[in-house]
């Protein structure tokens, strides 16, 4: 994947991360009885599609990398009967903060994912597969995992490809009677590499 594709899948992820961030506004500015003008995934001119629901536009934009909500009430001179400026502090720092935590879930759903996989036994069976294809050869097994994480970590991000890998590598370690160390540092070196593709 070149330049381009690696520029756009970093946006795609932060747009990933902007629209939770701003559906946890939008979701607690609803809870609290807010009114809402638009809610829009992306950026841009709403040229690909949008509809009303109630008072609220919702509308999917040109650019996915960014999201935003429009709360009734926070810009100055909006004096919606239903908007952020007349309801309790408390309603208002719950909209402001909520942001925030949905990030932090999102990142805690992330890693949740990942040991779930691990759990149900998932890399134990990649590492046993591995152990599997007959090679005796330490050194082997460490240009082969160099190389897998090569070609994976260029087409995903590196940080939950190392998580996911260093029990693979810990697993076909215990398999093969060595150490693991020597399989982190390949697919530590293959992640770096692959990464920067």
């Amino acid at each position: 994947m070149g330049q381009i594709g690696n520029i756009v899948l970093i946006g795609l992820a932060f747009g990933v991360t902007v629209f939770v961030h701003e559906a946890g506004h939008f979701l607690a500015a609803r809870l609290s009885g807010m009114a809402v003008y638009e809610f829009s995934i992306g950026f841009g001119r709403p040229l690909l599609f949008w509809f009303k629901r109630g008072d609220t536009q919702y509308s999917f934009r040109l650019w996915p990398f960014l999201s935003y909500v429009r709360v009734a009430g926070m810009e100055p001179g909006d004096d919606h009967p239903q908007g952020f400026n007349t309801k309790p502090r408390v309603a208002q720092a719950f909209v402001l903060v909520i942001g925030c935590v949905m990030n932090f879930l999102l990142g805690a759903a992330i890693f949740i994912v990942i040991g779930a996989v691990e759990k149900v036994g998932l890399l134990k069976d990649i590492a046993g597969w591995l152990a599997g294809t007959g090679l005796t050869s330490p050194t082997v097994y460490l240009l082969i995992l160099t190389w897998i994480s090569v070609i994976l970590s260029a087409f995903m991000d590196n940080v939950p490809y190392t998580i996911l890998m260093i029990p693979v590598c810990s697993y076909l370690a215990q398999s093969l009677g060595i150490s693991p160390w020597p399989l982190y540092f390949g697919m530590l070196v293959g992640t770096g590499i692959g990464g920067n593709i």
